[in-house]
């Protein structure tokens, strides 16, 4: 078996169904358990198309007080 390393702040790809596309994630902790498992905790992303019309209204009207905010983005 071909080994992997993760670092912190790594972008990554979960694979929840074949059908669907992959699930964008960054690591934020790695802990590993007692029976020498490794645990991720995760910030996950999400496509606009993923997220609900009452959410994307929010998240816009969010992000248009942070461009006024810091115009220079």
């Amino acid at each position: 078996m071909k080994s992997l390393f993760f670092f912190l702040s790594d972008y990554v790809y979960f694979e929840n169904s074949s059908s669907n596309p992959y699930l964008i994630r960054r690591i934020e902790e790695l802990n590993k358990t007692a029976n020498g498992n490794v645990e991720a905790k995760v910030v996950c992303f999400y496509r606009r198309r993923d997220i609900s019309s009452t959410l994307i209204v929010l998240a816009d009207k969010h992000a248009s007080k942070l461009l006024y905010c810091f115009p220079s983005w």
